[in-house]
């Protein structure tokens, strides 16, 4: 049998198992609840976020017009496609 707590939030975390992971439909009404986004239900504080040498720059791509901002784009993309090809392939020679 479910145990119920006096907070209704507290409700919605925990499913018939007892398990207290909340479904992604919760944890939207919770953030709209609180007026605050998933992420910060979600994730550390900063953990999503550059780093601080990069934030000027990023802040920057809002002057870009659309055909720079598609520029930079591509260009972090070629650059994250190639980290995570590099680090699967140390991960290869690990094993």
């Amino acid at each position: 049998m479910q145990k119920f707590y006096a907070c209704p939030f507290i409700n919605a975390f925990i499913n018939e198992s007892g398990s207290t992971q909340p479904t992604l439909d919760v944890l939207r009404k919770l953030a709209i609840a609180l007026a605050v986004s998933a992420d910060l239900l979600v994730f550390d504080k900063d953990e999503r976020n550059p780093r601080d040498e990069l934030k000027r720059q990023f802040e920057a791509l809002n002057d870009f017009d659309d055909n720079e901002v598609h520029i930079a784009r591509e260009l972090l993309d070629s650059l994250i496609l190639k980290h995570n090809a590099k680090q699967a392939f140390l991960g290869q020679l690990k094993d």
